[in-house]
């Protein structure tokens, strides 16, 4: 009752907002999400246990550094209690304890100095928070869900953000490890997968490549101003063929022979090689080359973070707070380097701040309509929207294909931008082959 209470409801509101596109594309969802709740993984428990015994004794002793530091007792949730302390005894002005709230007050105070007691009592703080939420949320979690068996399944919410894209109880889930502070493994999510083993003899995961930054050049074009570093890194971009062809972004064919021998425009006798994103970025922030001793780390640490954090719409309060070590000076180029790197991308931002100020709603490159945003906030929901609904396409494409062609190889879940399967013994490798052809072709693209 409740079910059809609100399809009569909201029925009629996207009917007149025109967004049935959107309805239609999250029933071809259906049946694969079905498919991947239901097979699930397998898990090792002992890894677990092992992970929840050491994860419980180094947030007790974590616990008791933050009390000496305090000279009191109290329970991480306790928010009034860490404000008190942090104005009392530590002399701040301290108005909220959320987690951007603190981050911004320690970078503050590494950047001003002299505050180093207060620096390591908040970074205890938000150490503990995330820890304590994987202990309870997931670890013990976890061993309450395998008492009766050994694998654990994905809850996986279609529109968990307003963009579209897809959330489950997995979505927090890092690639890497959870380590201590001296660097000691506490708990590593893939290390507790394992393989089902019977007919089951690998897991497989395919994930798109820098699907939104590709997705932020495709909209570089879109809006007039082809940025020519991002668009060099998904094309050859204003480069020629053997044949002296100009490379088109709007020729299909050119699109598809993008990996060819292509050579620069401005050196004829240069073969072009996608540009390095986050190596450009590094290079406006820094003024060293890639030849530079660091540069690889300086790649990691600031060119990578930095791209993401713009394409996500951030201003120069976020990567002052991304950079607390950094002095004002060093922060604004950092800020700037993106700009600097990828001018194109700013001509992008301001069509999405006319676009709000003009329009009640934007169209992604899919048809889904996002109604009443803030230019600020369409940013990122565009190119997110576009790329979660490309890839729920394909998930669509890969299951029709896959009921077709009869494959006994198991879906487990969608992440992000990854897909992963348990591969069947009767299945060829060679199957992954022909999904990733299904993934990566669109014939309408220009990136």
């Amino acid at each position: 009752i409740y079910t059809i209470e609100i399809y009569l409801k909201l029925a009629p509101i996207v009917h007149n907002r025109h967004n049935e596109i959107g309805i239609d594309f999250e029933n071809q969802l259906i049946m694969p999400i079905y498919e991947m709740e239901r097979v699930g993984f397998a898990v090792n428990k002992e890894y677990i246990e092992t992970c929840r015994i050491n994860m419980k004794r180094y947030i007790q002793k974590r616990r008791q550094t933050l009390w000496n530091l305090a000279g009191q007792e109290f329970d991480i949730g306790q928010y009034a209690i860490i404000k008190s302390i942090l104005n009392n005894d530590f002399n701040l002005n301290v108005t909220t304890t959320n987690a951007d709230e603190l981050d911004l007050l320690r970078s503050n105070l590494i950047r001003e100095g002299g505050f180093e007691r207060a620096v390591q009592f908040i970074e205890i703080v938000q150490e503990l928070r995330t820890l304590e939420k994987w202990y309870s949320t997931y670890i013990m979690r976890f061993l309450k869900d395998l008492k009766y068996c050994d694998r654990l399944y994905t809850t996986i919410n279609q529109v968990g953000a307003v963009s579209g894209r897809v959330t489950s109880n997995f979505q927090q889930f890092p690639k890497h490890a959870i380590k201590t502070i001296d660097g000691e493994e506490l708990f590593h999510p893939r290390k507790m997968i394992k393989i089902t083993g019977d007919e089951y003899d690998a897991i497989v995961y395919l994930d798109f490549s820098q699907i939104e930054l590709r997705f932020q050049a495709f909209y570089t074009i879109l809006v007039g101003h082809p940025d020519f570093n991002l668009c060099r890194a998904y094309m050859p971009y204003q480069c020629i063929n053997s044949n002296g062809d100009s490379f088109d972004f709007n020729n299909p064919e050119h699109i598809l022979s993008w990996d060819a021998e292509w050579f620069l425009e401005e050196s004829k006798d240069v073969r072009w090689y996608p540009t390095d994103v986050h190596g450009a970025t590094t290079m406006a922030a820094t003024g060293l080359g890639p030849d530079h001793p660091d540069f690889k780390d300086l790649r990691n640490e600031i060119g990578k973070p930095t791209n993401f954090a713009k394409n996500y719409g951030a201003q120069l309060s976020r990567i002052r707070q991304m950079f607390p070590t950094k002095s004002e000076e060093e922060v604004r180029r950092i800020n700037d380097a993106y700009y600097t790197a990828f001018p194109g991308v700013k001509f992008y931002h301001q069509y999405c701040y006319d676009r709000a100020l003009q329009y009640s709603h934007t169209t992604n490159l899919f048809g889904i309509k996002y109604y009443g945003v803030s230019g600020h906030k369409l940013i990122n929901l565009l190119i997110q929207g576009s790329s979660a609904y490309y890839l729920k396409w394909k998930i669509r494409q890969l299951y029709d294909y896959w009921k077709e062609k009869g494959y006994k190889s198991r879906w487990q879940m969608q992440i992000h931008d990854e897909l992963s399967w348990e591969k069947h013994k009767d299945d060829p490798p060679e199957i992954f082959f022909e999904y990733q052809q299904i993934m990566q072709d669109w014939p309408e693209t220009k990136v």
